[in-house]
């Protein structure tokens, strides 16, 4: 028994060292690892001015731990040895990486992104460098123009630049696009910017390319004529310092396309590219009723009434279409589901090719385009065929010849899709419009619940309405630099642009918008016509070589006509020949016209 309990003690006691033994193996550990990290602090200022860098983001290379700098630049941060590096970020300035070593306060100092403040931007009727700028200007790149896919560059501008916002009129392609920038700066007058298009001044007026209204006050967008794939650089000029230059024309903000010109190292250019694209809906659907469901709601609604007598009187109205004549629940079995008969696929096509070159002193570009899109939504759709010349040459050290021609075609067939056309808006239809009809009363046109109202299945207003548009736009200008010595530069442009637009409106009165008119039809032309001249006078020099004037002045000859005229006729006898049944309306409106 003795050694039996001898035993246990010599056991227990052993088992008591390992835990102690393993308690201060551990604490040792955790000494030297403790040991083992710096405490590092520091300052960060800034290169220009020596001034303490706020919020600079310092972080210990390959972990995720980090700090920022005080409201006087400093920061502390623990690492873990003295070979562990520190990364020093912030906007606008350029990266550092230090290594720790063994120093254990680490100050560093900041320079500004040369790349960026180096980048010319265009102002006005100039250019600066970034860091020169005082005013509010934002600048997007052609790379980014192009990643947008977009039939116009002003559904590019969407989410890209900070107080600019872009909201589209319609779904059809080539839909109307209304830009403001800082939100609206005007409660009775548009809130449209300025653009100006290699020194062309222009208002985005949807009226340019809608020679007749279409119904749903739907419009498109002018800029749509415009290539994105041949813009070079878009600045949005946004603040009343960026924009002052340009008068009270640019209180809404001023957008300025640069389109490409030639190469500057005397190389040739060719290239070509092609993409394709596809819209597709979401598999889930839009809840709305199914016939059976749309049946059962109509009883509910519409009961019969007390004194209804089968055989003997007669259901009319809302409350035929919950029940038969004979007074028994109507249960037709058919099931439309409307938002599957609408959609379809949509696809778009992209094909530019350029070629750009140079040589001791001529510049010169030249690109084609075309661009296809067939919308999610059926029978709408818009092409463009766009064409574009760009060539400059020196001619000695004072003078210096330019011209650009740009121009486009474009055709587009819309739908009625307006939020402020409920009856008419085929969505709204989709959404709330029986879906228990035949493909017979489709056909025979029978399905309108009231003859008297525009109220029909969006399918008969999708296949029977026509609303095309067909634009033209043709810019050109030519101008004239003398540079007389080296601080002194004359230029005179003289050019404009033209645009001429058809529009051809169809609405049957087997549509909901037709019915009422028995039939409506509409033609209108438009041209807007610009000319314009201009004539600078700069004076630029730098004083021991930090201190910089630049003095600009000149004088601007703008004229601009527009021209409309738009003639509807209803009451159509003959409606085969679609939109060229205008001229068998028995009912001529006034005719509309405008100019200015």
């Amino acid at each position: 028994m003795a050694i039996n309990t001898n035993l246990k003690l010599v056991i227990m006691n052993f088992k008591e060292n390992c835990k102690r033994l393993l308690l201060f193996s551990l604490f040792l550990l955790f000494v030297s690892g403790v040991s083992a990290q710096i405490q590092v602090t520091g300052v960060v200022i800034d290169e220009v001015d020596e001034s303490p860098l706020i919020g600079v983001t310092v972080m210990e290379v390959g972990t995720q731990k980090g700090v920022i700098t005080d409201m006087d630049g400093n920061y502390s941060i623990t690492v873990k040895d003295e070979n562990s590096r520190l990364s020093f970020t912030y906007i606008g300035k350029e990266a550092k990486t230090v290594r720790v070593g063994n120093r254990r306060k680490v100050d560093v100092t900041m320079g500004d992104q040369a790349n960026e403040l180096n980048e010319l931007v265009v102002i006005g009727y100039g250019s600066a460098k970034k860091s020169d700028l005082t005013g509010s200007v934002a600048s997007m790149k052609a790379s980014a123009i192009e990643e947008s896919r977009s039939a116009s560059f002003t559904s590019a501008l969407a989410g890209k630049i900070a107080g600019v916002m872009a909201i589209q009129n319609g779904g059809d392609p080539g839909a109307g696009i209304n830009i403001k920038i800082r939100g609206a700066s005007s409660v009775s007058a548009g809130t449209s910017p300025l653009y100006v298009i290699d020194g062309v001044l222009m208002e985005n007026s949807q009226s340019e390319v809608s020679g007749a209204s279409r119904m749903g006050d739907t419009s498109l967008d002018p800029m749509a004529l415009i290539n994105p794939n041949d813009i070079a650089s878009i600045e949005v000029l946004k603040d009343a310092s960026a924009t002052a230059i340009y008068g009270s024309r640019g209180a809404n903000g001023v957008v300025i396309i640069t389109t490409k010109s030639g190469t500057k190292d005397g190389s040739t250019q060719l290239s070509f590219s092609a993409d394709a694209g596809f819209d597709l809906l979401p598999q889930k659907r839009t809840y709305a009723l199914s016939g059976a469901e749309y049946e059962n709601y109509m009883r509910l609604r519409f009961p019969l009434p007390a004194d209804f007598v089968p055989g003997e009187s007669t259901l009319a109205g809302n409350t035929a279409l919950g029940w038969n004549p004979d007074g028994t629940p109507k249960i037709t079995g058919i099931n439309r589901v409307w938002q599957d008969e609408i959609f379809r696929l949509g696809v778009s096509q992209n094909y530019n090719i350029s070629l750009r070159g140079s040589s001791k002193k001529n510049t010169y570009a030249f690109s084609l385009g075309y661009y296809d899109k067939t919308g999610i939504v059926k029978n709408s759709d818009m092409n463009r065929f766009s064409y574009s010349m760009k060539a400059e040459s020196t001619v000695n050290n004072y003078l210096k010849l330019g011209m650009n021609l740009s121009g486009s075609v474009m055709v587009n067939n819309g739908i009625v899709n307006a939020t402020n056309q409920t009856q008419s808006n085929i969505f709204t239809r989709m959404l709330i419009f029986r879906p228990n009809i035949t493909d017979r009363e489709i056909e025979d046109s029978t399905d309108a619940d009231d003859p008297g109202s525009s109220w029909n299945n969006p399918i008969t207003n999708l296949n029977s309405v026509v609303q095309r548009t067909d634009a033209r736009r043709t810019q050109g200008t030519a101008y004239v630099i003398v540079t007389p010595s080296k601080h002194w530069t004359l230029r005179s442009t003289i050019g404009g642009y033209m645009t001429d637009a058809k529009s051809k409106n169809f609405y049957p009165s087997t549509s909901g918008m037709g019915r009422v008119d028995k039939g409506r039809a509409s033609h209108g032309v438009a041209r807007t016509t610009n000319l314009l001249n201009e004539n600078t006078l700069t004076f630029m020099k730098t004083f021991n070589e930090i201190h910089a004037v630049n003095v600009l002045g000149g004088i601007t000859f703008q004229r601009t006509i527009f021209d409309n005229l738009t003639t509807t006729t209803t009451g159509l006898e003959i409606e085969s020949l679609d939109e060229e049944s205008l001229k068998f309306g028995a009912n001529i409106l006034p005719p509309e016209t405008s100019y200015s």
